[in-house]
């Protein structure tokens, strides 16, 4: 009887691993459409920010993102000045924040399967990427894919491959 318990112990612990090895996460992948060269688990309502200069302004902008039910989010768009293209109004569904430092336009429901950026270069753009899940990263985009357009997607695998696939060297 004891013999019986201990495998029924063990099965149970078995089939709990499986189970957390096997389910599925979220991954965002940055990719130019044919080569990915950054593969994250991202967990649900985590998230990642972009900066880059802006090309008539000359002044940072900095955009905030949730993954949230297999989709990007913006959450955030940070400027410190309007006109060219920069927000110059409160979001539909959002709010207008001004701190001193930043004009901040956060909600609007804009959001993205995929969203695409193009990369500028050390004298046009100054493109960067910060992610903060599982661990603290930061990339110089225009060092590492100058003037290319890339993607931010989520796949979604399981629990076990995300980790033995991530990518975090976009040299690799």
């Amino acid at each position: 009887m004891a013999l019986i318990k201990q495998i029924a112990v063990a099965a149970i612990l078995v089939s709990g691993m499986l189970l957390f090895l096997l389910s599925p996460v979220q991954v965002l992948v940055v990719h130019d459409g044919e080569t990915a060269f950054l593969r994250v688990p991202c967990v649900l309502g985590n998230g990642f920010h972009t900066r880059y200069i802006h090309s008539v302004q000359r002044t940072p902008v900095e955009d905030y993102y949730r993954v949230v039910d297999g989709r990007i989010w913006q959450w955030e768009e940070c400027v410190v000045s309007h006109n060219a293209g920069l927000p110059v109004g409160e979001p539909r569904n959002g709010r207008f924040i001004s701190d001193g430092r930043w004009f901040r336009f956060r909600g609007g429901r804009y959001v993205w399967t995929v969203l695409y950026e193009r990369v500028g270069t050390a004298d046009i753009g100054r493109n960067e990427l910060f992610l903060t899940a599982p661990v603290k990263i930061e990339y110089d985009l225009y060092k590492i894919l100058p003037a290319k357009r890339i993607a931010y997607s989520l796949d979604q695998e399981p629990l076990l491959s995300a980790f033995r696939n991530e990518k975090t060297d976009p040299a690799r």
